[in-house]
């Protein structure tokens, strides 16, 4: 680059060619690094059977989707420890988490649902609700069905103690919560953003 000073110059693997300061000349330097780590992405796969009213942790089914075309390619999947429902983090960050959920019932009542995303910072001795979003169940055909969307935001500090379940509130029984094996119905996502 003429006037530049870098002519017969060139960087190393893995810099680029920035401004090394006001009023100097360009330089190269290591890229900023950052950026999207860590993500990963489960579901249940199959139904869970008609639940009681009241909250209700979903703790049975989970996988890590495996669809055919689904991959993290160079990400580092974000969740290190799936149990009972409790999701445990492979690495520090501020995590953007999304829940998922659909449901029915068999009957075409109105039913309400609330769905919530809950985190620990003491290994499940306390359960802080980070969301709390409601939705209804509809009528389609002979089923009534319906989901509900709700994300938040989670620093996590460390990794032994800071963990995530999901939990759903029915108004009413009788009502499932819906799945798939090959495609997400109920379904989370865990995103790293940013070191903590």
């Amino acid at each position: 680059i003429r006037g530049s000073g870098l002519v017969g110059k060139v960087g190393t693997d893995g810099q680029v060619l920035t401004s090394t300061g006001a009023g100097l000349t360009q330089g190269f330097e290591a890229a900023p690094s950052g950026g999207i780590t860590h993500a990963d992405l489960y579901r249940l796969n199959a139904n869970l059977g008609t639940m009681d009213s009241g909250f209700n942790a979903l703790t049975d089914n989970w996988e890590q989707a495996d669809t055919a075309g689904f991959g993290l390619g160079d990400l580092t999947a974000a969740i290190s420890d799936e149990s009972s429902g409790v999701f445990s983090f492979a690495a520090t960050g501020i995590y953007r988490i999304t829940f998922r959920a659909a449901f029915g019932a068999e009957t075409a009542d109105v039913r309400d649902v609330t769905v919530r995303i809950e985190t620990t910072v003491d290994d499940g001795s306390n359960w802080v609700v980070q969301t709390d979003t409601r939705g209804h169940t509809e009528s389609h055909g002979n089923w009534t069905k319906n989901q509900a969307y709700t994300c938040c935001y989670f620093d996590v500090t460390e990794t032994t103690n800071s963990k995530v379940r999901f939990t759903m509130d029915f108004t009413a029984t009788g009502i499932y919560v819906t799945a798939h094996e090959e495609s997400n119905q109920t379904c989370v996502d865990f995103v790293r953003l940013a070191g903590t």
